[in-house]
């Protein structure tokens, strides 16, 4: 068997992301990340994150006095959530919000009522300071491009990138 040359680099994880999300808006947008944290605090997650080739990733996210950060799987979780990276792309491009995206069930939340309002509006949190801080674009278009092969600069044009 005859291997690619050059060999493809491994599509970056959606753990590896978040927590690289998570560390620039600690470094850029501290007021968010501690509303994040506050959202969080005490709430097990666990996400299950389908891909469209490989397989479906899990983690969870736990949030205290020291801040949040992407952690195993609970085993106990208050709130699951499954959904895939096509659902993220489109969530962080702008192309559909949390609520069509669970209504549609591609962002599918198993929990108490309490529970889920509150994980939805730690995404709320977490998607408006993704779009919004500097340091995440990269992030982005790592994300975009393992997902769909196409960057935010291809999908969003220049618009981002002419205030700078």
């Amino acid at each position: 068997m005859v291997e690619a040359w050059p060999p493809r680099a491994a599509a970056p994880t959606m753990r590896g992301l978040v927590g690289e999300s998570l560390a620039v808006l600690r470094w850029e947008v501290p007021p968010l990340l501690d509303r994040l944290g506050q959202q969080l605090a005490g709430l097990a997650t666990h996400f299950e994150v389908a891909a469209a080739e490989g397989p479906t990733e899990t983690f969870g996210l736990a949030a205290d006095a020291h801040g949040v950060r992407v952690v195993a799987a609970p085993e106990a979780p208050a709130v699951v959530v499954r959904t895939d990276r096509a659902t993220i792309a489109a969530l962080l491009q702008g192309h559909l919000d949390l609520r069509g995206a669970v209504l549609t069930d591609r962002l599918y939340l198993l929990g108490s009522l309490q529970d889920v309002r509150r994980l939805l509006a730690s995404l709320d949190t977490w998607l408006h300071g993704a779009v919004r801080a500097d340091g995440c674009i990269p992030l982005l278009d790592r994300f975009l491009e393992s997902s769909l092969g196409s960057s935010l600069g291809s999908s969003l044009g220049s618009s981002l990138g002419s205030g700078r």
